[in-house]
């Protein structure tokens, strides 16, 4: 039997073409979540792309270095790739549309360029979360779509993480239906997910209890699995 939850080793061990999607309550739990799912790629010999903000980034090698990775080693080896996730989308992303020509450059070509020398590959990225923080919903399912096609292509897992607090609490059943719609496993709420992002009593089941409802209806619509904790 496996020491780790079925959504830790969903991280761990995702299939190839994957599309994740783990809601988080703070950046810890972010953390620790790209955590495993770059610790499940390094030690299968793929390349991962790390796409995120400085703080997260830094919590992320934390927890790395304290799962016994060398870190500094896989970056030297070019099997790990941090990118910063505020720069990239102020590059690909202006006055509200996205522009290809630097997707191509800065995204496409990349991915392109390591399914040619890896082969097998992993990609975490937090644009879409920031996207949503910022209310720019349409740019968000957007720029989910792009990854989705690529992560088909080139049949890599892809993870998302949104935190808890960038939902509208006034519209959790249909906000959180656009994005579980455009992903592939949707990794299940622990019981404490949303204590330290939501108001507490009431809103805390209504997060849950809409979580609850979306989950239910897009895993029957699309056929898709939701993974149990």
């Amino acid at each position: 039997m496996s020491e780790h939850p079925a959504w830790q080793e969903m991280l761990l061990n995702p299939m190839a073409g994957s599309h994740l999607l783990k809601i988080c309550r703070d950046e810890a739990m972010q953390a620790e979540a790209v955590a495993h799912f770059i610790k499940g790629g390094l030690l299968d010999n793929e390349l991962v792309f790390i796409i995120a903000r400085a703080s997260l980034r830094n919590a992320i090698i934390s927890h790395l270095n304290a799962m016994g990775l060398n870190v500094q080693s896989f970056k030297n080896q070019g099997q790990l790739k941090f990118l910063d996730a505020e720069f990239l989308l102020s590059r690909i992303l202006m006055n509200d549309s996205f522009e290809e020509q630097v997707i191509q450059e800065l995204i496409v070509r990349p991915i392109q360029i390591a399914h040619l020398k890896y082969g097998k590959m992993r990609a975490f990225g937090e644009m879409v979360d920031l996207l949503w923080k910022r209310r720019q919903y349409d740019r968000a399912l957007q720029l989910e779509k792009l990854w989705d096609d690529l992560a088909k292509e080139y049949q890599f897992a892809l993870l998302c993480t949104y935190l808890s607090n960038s939902f509208d609490a006034n519209d959790y059943d249909d906000s959180l239906e656009h994005v579980c719609k455009v992903h592939s496993h949707l990794l299940p709420l622990e019981h404490e997910e949303v204590t330290a992002s939501c108001a507490k009593g009431e809103a805390i089941d209504r997060f849950r209890a809409a979580w609850d409802r979306v989950v239910e209806k897009v895993t029957v619509a699309k056929q898709i699995p939701q993974v149990p904790i």
